[in-house]
């Protein structure tokens, strides 16, 4: 390929059987072809000089050959082929009984059509409706806009059409009489459907094999077999994962939940397989009719021909492969592979790598059964999107120039002559209406990495500002698009793509406007190159004609809110961001706020002075995706601090006209789409945006408090480690609002990975009544939950999302110290803690209730000195880290000189705690874990210490105001971790220098009673001189625990 003069090169390898061949060329949109070329049997190229750029053909090559036999292939080609701005419109049929439970990842998926050109029209659709009237919907859409509306997408189990008589999908008769799926139902607009015929009663011996292929009149299943008008208007594509026990315990919620995780993450060039094809043949050329054909014609067009491999199923337990085929003997949950059948439960233990897949077997086309076999790649864990059968034979080249896979769905439903192949099956009929994508049909093969943190302000002339942060995949640079609609539709505004990382609007009229901006990339593939674009990062701005340039949402004095943006959620530590906002009308999107702020987890607070013009009762209106609340004149009059899909919610107060009254908004984002918006209404006001004009800025210094009953600090201390084992520094500690989080597939931030990370939270929370409180911890995977010390919630497993609970007894108004461990393995990922009582409602713990702690003690905890100590001990604690400094001779012979910091144990239990860093006050200081009988000097004690020089050691003291004895273990220092454990009398000491493997000190059988204390304890060995150790990741478990 060559742009100056243009020119397109097409190649094959030499054929020995050749005796010549034809190249015919159509532009992408004709339907019919032109003969450009004919060659002689020794013809190994051909050169098309008659191109133009910026144009999209498509090639057929022909080549016959002494068997008579004539071969083809199809190629889709152009030179910087513009980009595809505007999509059209998909309709979104949307399983009602998942519309709750996946409601987030719903509205991120409508998030990312409309980032990739999209227009999205939603209907949830019951199980039990009927097809006609889920056609009803898709047409009535349709009739309203019949050159936008492109494709339909069915999410969850939507009704499924059957239609058909005599379909012999495989070849196989009778058994495969009688009507199958039709999705393509769906998309056929202008046919005569009729169920008035008898075909088949589904009455013989295998209808119990196949039970759903009986027709007969009347029952509502159509007649055709083909399509009734000939073609499909739009192009469908089915997520439909119910009924697939192979994948249990993972539910049908789950799975879906899965899909729509895996297909953002492709979108968003988050995780890419290599651009290669796979081809597992177990047909080979079956009496001429080489099934496999279908793959190598596919995969070479997509990927070139040096990039396809043939190899079987197990080769994608560890490879990549953006493509598989797969074609051999098939059963409705299985096809043949390597000495065995690969069957669906096969799929779900390999997880294989492969994203597009194409499945050719006898049964596979009767998808709607249990565990069948073409839905198998979409419940895969990691990569699975799409799946298709090949019969009749499927055309996919023209996605390697950047089509969906629903457009050449409906191209290959549509086929009835225009696309050959060389011999084709008497059973595999074109035009048939069992053709099905299952799989979102507007994926694309390649991503692009968009930009992020996309933040649009006003310069001196009033004129919106965009800025973001560059993507890695912009060798071109971005294209602008905007729109008066959050939903689009959107107009480039970049004639060329920008090459650099801000944009200024400087034609625009005052309003409120939606930004994009997506990575330009010229993709090169086996067809040419292409102009691809990104996902779109997205954000809002309003323009306000009575407002003079410069007051804006970006910088500057005048009318408007005083905004203070946090990079959290929880409107803590100093501003990332603060600037006036005229109004407060903002759609994020997927974008950021502008400044440093990341585009998920930042949190706002704006306060100001609004002037009502009348007296009376006025409602305030908030619009928002996530949490929001609202005070007017220090009155909180909006609550909602929760996660969220965009909800408005009302509260009202009485104003008087050209008064004042002070308005604070705080809002915090999750995940996702963001939008934050303030409307107000009254008797004499119709409902509408606060206005800059009747806004003032708070004066004074920026209030940025956390708000009343917070605590110390309003949340939990949070540790997050890049392992699954909570062993070595966090990668990220941070202070988290509530433990309330849905990762999905991915990271909680920072360095952190998306899979084999572990967290945890400690703090204080403070009960407003008194009695049995009972925990929920909701997790997918590992988690265990203690209350003032007591292991109360212990399931550290791999598991899909399950609640678990346990309670406590707390007092109201008393801090009870709360410590939360989870860990991800892999998959999806989320945790979350709440609580109930008989006066309290189950909700998640708020963080008004919670405080990091500060230098309080947990509940129940309590310093001081043991023995006759020269100097007085201390213990202070932060953040779940703890100070302790002590004097004392030494832990050792008949009585102690330590400071002991301890809890209350009855019977077995065990305390485990990282030794941070300890001072060098002599050889023999310790600092450890301890089990002591009572408080006094000589009581019978066991203690895991280290000492800054002659490492590990287990002291203990079996009688009274006994001798000591010690057990040195391996060499050692801080920082370093101590277990010390009880079981009945017998006390076993532990060391690690991770957390996570554990070598024997030693053990002892100490005759101690049954109530002791347990807790950290640290001894200068240098008595009148404090000795400092700090500790952190200190955990109890009181033994029998509460669990399930």
């Amino acid at each position: 390929m060559t742009e100056n003069p243009p020119a397109i090169a097409l190649g094959w390898p030499s054929h020995a059987a050749a005796t010549g061949y034809v190249v015919s060329r159509k532009l992408r949109s004709a339907s019919a072809w032109n003969v450009a070329a004919t060659l002689p049997a020794t013809s190994t190229g051909w050169t098309d000089t008659g191109v133009a750029v910026g144009t999209l053909y498509e090639y057929k090559m022909s080549r016959t050959s002494t068997t008579g036999v004539t071969a083809y292939g199809y190629l889709c080609a152009g030179i910087r082929v513009t980009p595809v701005d505007r999509r059209g419109t998909v309709v979104l049929l949307v399983d009602s009984s998942m519309a709750t439970p996946l409601a987030s990842q719903l509205k991120r998926l409508i998030d990312d059509l409309v980032g990739d050109g999209w227009s999205v029209l939603r209907h949830d659709v019951a199980r039990t409706a009927s097809v006609t009237s889920v056609k009803a919907l898709i047409k009535a859409d349709y009739a309203a806009a019949p050159s936008e509306v492109r494709a339909v997408f069915l999410f969850g189990h939507i009704p499924v059409p059957y239609s058909g008589d005599k379909v012999f999908a495989g070849g196989h008769a009778p058994e495969h009489l009688g009507a199958h799926p039709a999705d393509l139902y769906y998309g056929e607009m202008d046919g005569a459907w009729t169920d008035t015929t008898v075909r088949h009663s589904g009455t013989d011996q295998w209808q119990n094999i196949w039970p759903n292929l009986g027709n007969v009149p009347g029952d509502g299943r159509f007649d055709q077999s083909r399509i009734p008008s000939g073609a499909v208007e739009l192009e469908v594509g089915r997520v439909d994962l119910a009924n697939m026990p192979a994948f249990l315990p993972k539910t049908e919620t789950d799975l879906l939940r899965q899909y729509l995780d895996k297909d953002h993450l492709h979108r968003h060039a988050q995780r890419v397989l290599p651009r290669r094809g796979l081809i597992e043949d177990h047909f080979g050329e079956f009496m001429g009719w080489a099934f496999a054909t279908g793959g190598w014609r596919a995969w070479s067009a997509l990927f070139g021909a040096a990039a396809i491999s043939e190899g079987d199923f197990t080769a994608l337990a560890t490879q990549g492969y953006l493509g598989f085929f797969m074609c051999g003997p098939g059963w409705n949950t299985s096809c043949q592979s390597v000495g065995r059948a690969v069957t669906t439960k096969d799929f779900a233990l390999t997880d294989p790598k492969a994203a597009f897949t194409i499945l050719l077997g006898s049964h596979f086309g009767d998808w709607n059964i249990p565990d069948n076999f073409l839905r198998a790649p979409l419940a895969t864990t990691t990569y699975g999107l799409a799946s298709v059968y090949n019969v009749p034979h499927w055309f996919m080249h023209p996605m390697g120039m950047g089509s969906t896979i629903g457009e050449v769905t409906r191209m290959t439903q549509n086929n009835q002559t225009l696309y050959s192949h060389a011999v084709t099956a008497p059973w595999e009929t074109t035009n048939s209406t069992f053709i099905a994508l299952m799989g979102d049909p507007t994926l694309r093969l390649f991503a692009v990495a968009p930009p992020k943190g996309l933040a649009i302000a006003k310069n001196g002339a009033g004129n919106p500002v965009l800025t973001w942060t560059a993507s890695p995949g912009a060798s071109l640079g971005y294209h602008i698009y905007r729109s008066s609609k959050s939903a689009g539709p959107f107009t480039r505004l970049s004639a060329s793509p920008v090459t650099s990382t801000n944009w200024t609007d400087g034609a625009v009229a005052s309003g409120t406007y939606t930004y994009q901006v997506k990575a330009v990339t010229l993709e090169t593939t086996p067809g040419g190159t292409y102009f691809n674009t990104s996902q779109a990062v997205s954000g809002t701005i309003a323009l306000d004609a009575s407002q003079p340039p410069g007051t804006g949402s970006g910088s500057g004095s005048g009318s408007g809110f005083t905004a203070a943006y946090f990079a959290n959620r929880t409107l803590t530590g100093t501003p990332a961001l603060v600037r006036t906002d005229a109004r407060i009308d903002f759609t994020w999107g997927l974008g950021s706020p502008g400044g440093a702020l990341p585009v998920d987890g930042f949190s706002a607070r704006w306060t100001g002075q609004v002037r009502p013009t009348t007296s009376g009762t006025h409602t305030f209106h908030v619009t928002s995706d996530d949490g929001v609340r609202v005070w007017v004149n220090g009155v909180l009059i909006i609550d909602r601090w929760i996660d969220q899909g965009t909800t408005t919610w009302s509260g009202s107060t009485t104003l008087t006209a050209g008064q004042d009254a002070a308005v604070r908004m705080e809002y915090y984002e999750h995940a996702g789409g963001a939008m934050a918006k303030l409307e107000w209404s009254s008797a004499t006001m119709a409902r509408t945006v606060v206005p800059s004009t009747l806004v003032s800025s708070t004066t004074g210094n920026l209030d940025v408090t956390p708000p009343p009953g917070s605590g110390t600090v309003a949340g939990f201390t949070a540790a997050y480690f890049a392992n699954r084992t909570l062993t070595g520094t966090p990668a990220l500690v941070r202070t988290d609002a509530r433990i309330d989080f849905t990762w999905g597939l991915g990271s909680p931030g920072g360095a952190l990975p998306v899979d084999g990370f572990s967290v945890r939270w400690t703090g204080q929370v403070r009960p407003t009544t008194s009695g049995t409180h009972t925990f929920h911890v909701t997790s997918d995977d590992g988690v265990r939950v203690w209350v003032n010390g007591v292991l109360i919630i212990d399931r550290w497993i791999d598991q899909g999302t399950t609640t678990w609970s346990g309670s406590a007894t707390l007092t109201a108004g008393q801090d009870a110290a709360v410590t939360m461990e989870y860990y991800e393995h892999a998959g999806g990922a989320m945790a979350k803690l709440e609580w109930s009582s008989a006066t309290m409602a189950r909700t998640v713990v708020p963080s008004t209730t919670v405080n990091t702690g500060g230098g309080a003690l947990p509940a129940g905890w309590t310093p001081g000195d043991i023995g006759a100590v020269a100097a007085a001990g201390k213990t202070s604690q932060a953040n779940g880290t703890w100070t302790i400094a002590g004097s004392g001779a030494d832990i050792w012979d008949a009585a102690d000189e330590c400071h002991f910091t301890s809890r209350a144990l009855a019977g077995d239990g065990e305390i485990t705690a990282r030794i941070v860093s300890q001072g060098n006050t002599h050889g023999w200081a310790k600092a450890g874990v301890m089990l002591r009988e009572s408080r006094s000097a000589g009581a019978r004690q066991v203690m895991a210490a280290v000492t800054p020089a002659n490492g590990a050691t287990v002291v203990r003291r079996n009688e009274t105001n006994g001798a000591s004895f010690s057990t040195l273990g391996a060499a050692a220092a801080a920082p370093c971790w101590l277990r010390l454990s009880r079981v009945g009398n017998e006390f076993t000491a532990y060391q690690s220098t991770d957390g996570a493997n554990w070598r024997l000190i030693g053990r002892a059988t100490i005759l101690m009673g049954a109530n002791v204390q347990i807790g950290l304890a640290v001894s200068s060995h240098a008595d009148g001189t404090l000795g400092s150790a700090v500790f952190d990741q200190v955990v109890v478990i009181a033994a029998p625990a509460a669990s399930g």
